[in-house]
């Protein structure tokens, strides 16, 4: 009977680490996108906030926002999960000023867009 070598044990033990630290690695890409954590209160900054996460990243609201007279519609571009945490997003137009402006809309997609409401599970 022949006893396995010390390189054997070791060519083994490399084996297996090396397949756990690939399969760590693998699980890390998948991994949920962070919630994206910074304080909201403009429009503007919402717009920073869903150009940030754009990468499979979800903006949650922490109060009711509201686009200034000349704020034109939120862009996404990419793929972005907003949270509206039971606010709202208006872009503050009447019935005039949404048949006058091309851009009446208050989301503009050119990507993935998924909304939620948290507050509500």
């Amino acid at each position: 009977m022949n006893k396995p070598s010390s390189q054997h044990h070791i060519k083994a033990f490399l084996r297996t680490n090396v397949i756990f630290v690939l399969c760590l690695l693998l699980a890390g890409l998948f991994a949920a996108k962070p919630v994206c954590a910074q304080r909201i209160t403009t429009w503007a900054g919402l717009q920073a906030a869903l150009d940030e996460n754009n990468d499979g990243g979800t903006v949650k609201l922490t109060r009711d926002i509201t686009a200034g007279a000349n704020d034109g519609p939120l862009k996404i571009r990419g793929t972005v999960t907003l949270d509206l945490n039971s606010y709202t997003i208006s872009r503050n137009l009447s019935q005039a000023a949404s048949a006058a402006k091309v851009d009446g809309n208050v989301i503009t997609v050119y990507g993935n867009l998924t909304i939620v409401d948290t507050s509500m599970h």
